[in-house]
């Protein structure tokens, strides 16, 4: 009996998380659509359905008109039932925010590194930051913290291993510092793949089951999600696509290896190509001679060049392309994906990006005149946080609600 009660109760909570995740991504469904989509009888559904309605996990959300003229109702997640806190821990910043149970963000706010930092005291203010958040949205349900942050880390047990150029931290067991902080479920990913989950879930990557996020910041990673999993490896260390070579005779990475595309296309060192172009007069600017006789350029001047039409910006993001276009090519050729999407920082660059991938990436591919990925920007805000906050969501609808009966 007690073996037979066990089984019946992991088909419940099984049950559950297939409505759920069903609800989650269309919403609106009604309680007949749901029956012809898993199979389960009305006398399956409707106690489950109940259930999570009386808890108000899900709410109804109007009537639809059919063929026959009946009006069945709709379903869709209560999106202020529960919040989850997660903070984006990154090489020059993190950012803290709360995301709400439909993934829409509801508070942010960053911390900017100084140059005197060390990891101990950035720790110290990320929990004071948290517990203010926490004291200022105290009437809430928080039913987790997610955790995002540059690889490699083991995400299993929320271990922060040893990212390069990273204040030296090697691992750093996030999972249990936080957990016995805050007395809240953790959990902990690479940025890359969080960036991925939030463009799964929430995004424009819903209806992919096979795409690639390529998160390209201060380095540069990739999400890869399979057949509607992320994709993690052997040890989940995979997909760490920033140190994949691109000149055999290149310089020494951080990581060890040599000509690391991360050493050519993250980011800063884009900046810092332009900047030193300029600077030495190997490129003819009028725009970014005038900022550089001040000071040495940024980001936000290469993109304010591009909407300019500034030739260097322009001519250097050619280069660029062609540095992502061959980790991209080299992806494709592996994995077949529907779609590649361009995230993070280099997202804000759009079609001026985009163009030269696409010619790169289309006419070298082998399946170039089969099928081609799709390949566009990200437009998602805080993707990072979106993500982070999935993940929490993801083991609430998927996980036995017993666990959380003190919020319930």
């Amino acid at each position: 009996m007690e073996k037979k009660g066990r089984n019946a109760s992991s088909l419940k909570v099984y049950n559950r998380a297939l409505l759920l995740n069903i609800i989650r991504k269309n919403r609106g469904i009604s309680r007949i659509e749901l029956a012809k989509m898993t199979g389960l009888t009305k006398g399956g559904i409707t106690p489950i359905i109940s259930d999570l309605l009386r808890l108000k996990i899900i709410r109804e959300c109007g009537t639809f008109n059919t063929p026959s003229g009946r009006r069945p109702v709709g379903l869709e997640i209560n999106p202020h039932r529960f919040s989850v806190i997660a903070l984006d821990f990154k090489r020059v910043k993190y950012t803290l925010g709360l995301v709400n149970f439909g993934g829409e963000i509801e508070y942010v706010e960053e911390y900017q590194y100084r140059d005197v930092d060390t990891f101990e005291n950035i720790f110290e203010q990320m929990f004071s930051s948290i517990y203010d958040l926490l004291i200022k949205n105290e009437g809430k349900k928080i039913i987790g913290i997610g955790v995002t942050a540059p690889g490699p880390l083991d995400y299993k047990n929320g271990v922060i291993v040893c990212p390069p150029n990273f204040f030296g931290m090697e691992n750093i067991p996030i999972k249990r510092i936080f957990q016995e902080k805050f007395n809240l479920p953790v959990y902990l990913d690479n940025n890359a793949n969080a960036f991925a989950l939030a463009e799964k879930h929430y995004g424009s990557a819903k209806d992919y089951r096979d795409f690639i996020y390529l998160a390209v910041d201060e380095g540069i990673g990739a999400g890869v999600v399979i057949n509607e999993t992320i994709y993690r490896g052997r040890g989940g260390f995979g997909s760490e696509i920033g140190h994949t070579t691109i000149d055999i005779n290149g310089p020494r990475c951080s990581c060890g290896n040599y000509g690391c595309v991360e050493l050519y296309a993250s980011v800063p060192n884009l900046v810092k190509r332009i900047d030193s172009a300029v600077a030495s007069g190997r490129s003819n600017s009028a725009f970014l001679s005038r900022i550089r006789a001040k000071r040495p350029l940024e980001w936000n001047d290469v993109l304010k060049g591009l909407n300019l039409g500034d030739p260097v910006c322009r001519e250097h993001m050619e280069k660029e392309a062609e540095y992502l276009g061959a980790i991209i090519v080299t992806a494709v050729n592996l994995l077949e994906p529907q779609a590649v999407i361009i995230g993070s920082k280099l997202s804000a660059c759009g079609e001026h990006i985009l163009n030269p991938l696409k010619k790169y990436v289309y006419a070298r591919s082998v399946t170039r005149n089969i099928h081609k990925p799709d390949l566009y920007a990200s437009n998602m805000s805080y993707g990072a946080l979106v993500g982070g906050a999935t993940m929490v969501i993801n083991h609430f609808v998927d996980g036995d609600l017993g666990e959380y009966e003190e919020i319930l």
